[in-house]
């Protein structure tokens, strides 16, 4: 399920009257299945935009088995089990130290 920002003129559902410009966040599968969403509380949309919204990054701080530390960002939506996988139990070299006796 992705989040747009979606903009887009109506009105909220039962209103009467005139029609105005929305500003709103809505889910859906893709930007169809938003729409669709969308309708659950307005109705007479027109001319509709969405943005997706991405989370923000997530920040890790890893602790070595030497008690060094590094701090890095993982892309947006990357969670803390992928990023368990992807440093744990792995060999990286930081381009200090040569051969087998890379950080682990």
């Amino acid at each position: 399920m992705k989040t747009y920002k979606a903009k887009f003129k109506g009105r909220e559902v039962g209103a009467i009257g005139i029609f105005y410009q929305i500003e709103t966040e809505v889910q859906g599968k893709d930007e169809k299945d938003a729409l669709l969403n969308l309708y659950e509380k307005y109705n007479h949309i027109s001319f509709p935009t969405f943005t997706e919204k991405y989370p923000p990054l997530t920040a890790y701080k890893i602790t070595y088995s030497d008690g060094s530390t590094s701090s890095t960002n993982m892309a947006a939506g990357v969670t803390l089990e992928d990023a368990e996988k992807y440093f744990i139990g792995q060999w990286f070299n930081f381009g200090d130290v040569e051969g087998p006796d890379v950080m682990k």
